[in-house]
């Protein structure tokens, strides 16, 4: 064997070829032929996408009849309390009015048992325009539906003296309708509507 080298500097065996095969051309060189995949490929299941892989089906995004965004099931045997209707809102026995203050003219509700009443949004009735009432219970209000009456007491938060009708509250008092109520710089005024004429069932 002897080993020449072309001018393009292609090394080739001369006592095979009488001239150098990548110029002439007479050796197929650095061309890329397919795999030959006979026998090789994978049947695709029916329905299959490319790959062989399932297909993605969308999503549907009809909601079940009856059910979907706004569509809510009412609550069933619900126990309910004797203040509470059947839409769950505590039934009214009695209003604060303020008759002195930032909120003059301004009504409160009272419902039912204990009534939280400061300057917090977590109280019953929020008086969050005065500074000087306390921010938690600053006083309670009580409504006892067996008795069809109404208790005021000092909260045990409280840190500002209250007064029924002019007089310091110390003590659970029995409120009566028209009773005024000073805490901080604002009065109001008490009046019931579970009375002796009406009461909740």
């Amino acid at each position: 064997m002897s080993i020449v080298q072309c001018p393009k500097g292609h090394n080739y065996d001369n006592e095979k070829h009488a001239q150098c095969p990548y110029c002439s051309g007479s050796q197929a060189i650095g061309i890329t032929v397919p795999l030959d995949n006979t026998g090789l490929q994978e049947e695709i299941p029916a329905g299959a996408g490319e790959g062989g892989f399932p297909k993605t089906m969308p999503v549907s995004m009809e909601p079940a009849q009856g059910q979907g965004p706004g569509v809510t099931e009412p609550y069933q045997n619900v126990t309910q309390g004797l203040d509470i209707n059947e839409e769950g809102v505590s039934a009214v026995t009695g209003w604060l009015v303020c008759i002195e203050g930032k909120k003059k003219g301004k009504d409160f509700r009272l419902h039912g048992e204990r009534n939280f009443v400061g300057r917090a949004g977590s109280n019953d009735v929020v008086l969050n325009f005065d500074d000087k009432i306390s921010s938690v219970a600053n006083i309670i209000i009580s409504y006892d539906d067996e008795e069809n009456e109404f208790y005021i007491q000092p909260g045990e938060h409280q840190k500002n003296n209250v007064k029924l009708n002019g007089k310091l509250l110390l003590i659970p008092e029995t409120l009566k309708d028209n009773d005024i109520i000073k805490l901080g710089e604002t009065k109001l005024l008490f009046r019931k509507f579970c009375n002796s004429d009406f009461c909740w069932e």
